[in-house]
């Protein structure tokens, strides 16, 4: 098994225990599927309604039983009997074609077909993905790989025209490592994607690997030049580093930095540390960190490492102590007498090492008490800690949910719940006999029994309503309608999540998920906006710009703009005639009467050229282009965007 393990009778997934599942019919499908006697599962998610005596895998990710149709943990409605899986995500139906879980608006189900890749054509239109190219002559379009397509007169990445491509002579770059198909050429230029190679010698141009290529001349990442490494000895080292005869880099996006000299012994230790020239390194050290090579080691997978002397952290010393003083676990480790969790490198306190004990998922004990990632867990009861369910965990005195975050997790506290009678419902939400919660905070009165979750963030029992964990006093549960995302109302009263709102509901207008109005007052994420607005004549241009009868605003920021005259352009940039605006901030050098949306936020005059609201100082108006969503030029200069500001690219 890959994505499912059998252990002790038990079915885990990724290290999360799978306690519905039954061990002794278990059988994990293809992908991320698997089924028991009772359940079908996408990982360790019970996929409702499926019957597991029917369920068959259509085609890579899709599944279905004898009436409903899965991709991955998503419920299709889809007509099964008419059903047809072509590829790359592409299926249609007798009411549609659709792109993975979105529907191909305009397509033809009867003569839609995939062109084996991200594109696909009817007898009408072509498509990629869910988009319709609505400029493509489908009787000589082409797709080239997953990424680029042509017809007579336009090439494509993707769904964008890429202008500078020449249709005619544009195919592949002809090589085995341009086998995702993202390099292309045409009489004028090389392109990466919709960027295009600058200056390249086409007739040396190689690909190393398709992150990197090279000239006679340059090294290329992607289509960016590396200034200072030898094209003739550059060569990929591994995943982390690259070189050339010269030195040791690291493979950054922007500019490699130079590790060290390339004496032909260089080694990669991993998590930043390498030895080279007899001695062992940190990428943040610039002098040696320890002489040790042979003994030197990192400890497991961390940034924790040893030569035998010394322990060391990110590069940085923390103790002296031998290999023997040093007791590795999985996300802590003790040296000596104390203890560290592996991220950190400053130990636990007042922790009892004798009775230390790791548990799992960040989680350890002593006789005292719990630990998460190296913090003490207060009235917490170490004895009678157990893994109930997927995040959640409890002891005796405690429930413990764990709510993660790009990759970290969180750890939230339920106290006051019974933790023998508790349970999961479900967006957050948890109860006993007696209570009901939203992660740890209690909702204020609320009757498990009669507690139902409604959508957005609602939830109501017999008497009461609540947004998330606050009450929302005066709401009638039997009048109660949830009107818009974040709005809800009866008869009388109208809320933004827990916010009452003083509106006539007669009068009730809802723009969007931030603003709801009525004929005398404007209110913005529940907040009363007052000042010039005019309530009676306020309304949406676009997500970003909003008008009333005297002014055009960016959200509730009033804009020096004629609102009869305002133009819109580019969704972001408002133009009257007199001034130029980028969202709320006033172009002051550009005029309107020349005024010009280039791609990618950028825009000029006859004069000057911005980014964003920022005017790029020296740039010539006359000759700048923005060539692909990273590179842009003028005669004099190429430049580039560090942290939203452009400057040039030296």
């Amino acid at each position: 098994m890959n994505t499912y393990q059998i252990i002790d009778n038990q079915v885990w997934c990724h290290g999360v225990l799978m306690l519905e599942a039954d061990a002794g019919s278990f059988e994990e499908l293809s992908g991320w599927y698997g089924k028991d006697k009772n359940h079908v599962y996408y990982k360790y998610d019970i996929l409702p309604e499926l019957n597991p005596e029917t369920i068959r895998i259509l085609s890579g990710d899709f599944l279905a039983d004898d009436q409903r149709v899965y991709f991955s943990n998503n419920l299709l409605e889809r007509d099964l009997p008419t059903l047809e899986i072509l590829d790359h995500g592409f299926h249609k139906d007798k009411n549609g074609v659709y792109y993975y879980s979105a529907k191909v608006k305009q397509a033809d189900p009867v003569s839609f077909k995939s062109l084996n890749c991200n594109y696909g054509v009817d007898a009408y239109h072509a498509f990629c993905g869910e988009t319709l190219l609505a400029e493509a002559d489908i009787q000589n379009f082409t797709a080239l790989s997953h990424c680029f397509a042509k017809d007579q007169r336009q090439v494509y990445y993707f769904s964008s025209v890429l202008k500078k491509a020449d249709a005619a002579t544009f195919a592949l770059f002809d090589s085995p490592k341009n086998s995702a198909g993202c390099i292309g050429r045409d009489k004028n230029f090389l392109f990466h994607g919709e960027s295009v190679f600058l200056d390249v010698d086409r007739d040396t141009f190689e690909l190393i690997d398709g992150w990197y290529n090279k000239d006679r001349h340059h090294v290329y990442h992607f289509t960016k030049k590396l200034l200072g490494i030898d094209p003739v000895s550059f060569y990929i080292f591994n995943e982390t580093y690259i070189a050339d005869k010269n030195h040791i880099y690291t493979r950054n996006f922007d500019t490699p930095k130079i590790i060290c000299k390339n004496h032909g012994d260089f080694k990669d230790l991993g998590r930043g540390y390498y030895s080279t020239d007899k001695a062992v390194f940190h990428i943040d050290h610039k002098e040696a960190i320890s002489p040790h090579i042979d003994s030197f080691e990192r400890l497991g997978n961390s940034a924790w490492a040893t030569d035998n002397e010394y322990v060391f952290f990110c590069g940085d010393k923390v103790t002296s102590a031998t290999k023997e003083q040093i007791t590795l676990f999985f996300a802590y480790i003790k040296i000596k007498e104390q203890l560290y969790y592996m991220g950190v490198d400053k130990p636990i306190e007042e922790v009892d090492v004798a009775t230390f004990e790791e548990l799992y998922h960040g989680f350890a004990k002593d006789q005292h008490r719990l630990y998460y990632e190296m913090e003490p867990i207060e009235n917490s009861d170490p004895d009678s800690f157990r893994y109930v369910d997927k995040d959640l965990y409890a002891d005796n005195r405690q429930v413990y949910h764990i709510e993660y975050y790009d990759g970290y997790g969180m750890l939230d506290i339920i106290e006051g719940i019974d933790t023998s009678k508790f349970r999961r419902l479900e967006r957050g939400y948890f109860t006993d006999d007696q209570s009901v919660y939203f992660y740890e905070h209690p909702l204020p009165e609320a009757d498990p029994s009669t507690f139902e979750i409604l959508a957005y963030g609602y939830s109501r029992d017999h008497s009461r309503v609540y947004y998330r964990e606050k009450l929302l006093p005066g709401l009638n549960t039997n009048q109660l309608q949830i009107i818009h995302h974040c709005i809800a109302s009866d008869q009388n009263q109208v809320f933004y999540e827990e916010q009452r709102l003083d509106l006539e509901l007669a009068e009730l207008k809802i723009l969007d998920e931030h603003y709801i109005l009525d004929n005398h007052k404007v209110y913005r994420d529940g907040q009363l906006l007052e000042g010039t607005i005019d309530a009676a004549s306020f309304s949406k241009i676009n997500n970003f710009f909003y008008r009333d009868k005297n002014h055009i605003y960016h959200h509730n920021y009033p804009l020096d703009l004629d609102p009869d005259k305002t133009v819109i352009y580019d969704e972001t940039y408002a133009v009257d005639g007199r001034k130029v605006y980028f969202l709320e901030h006033e172009l002051t050098k550009l005029s309107a009467n020349t005024f010009e949306v280039l791609k990618y936020n950028f825009a000029r005059d006859h004069q000057y050229v911005y980014y964003r609201e920022d005017w790029i100082e020296g740039a010539d108006a006359a000759t700048f282009e923005v060539v692909s969503y990273s590179q842009y030029r003028d005669k004099n200069h190429q430049y580039k965007i560090r942290y939203n500001k452009v400057s040039i690219d030296e």
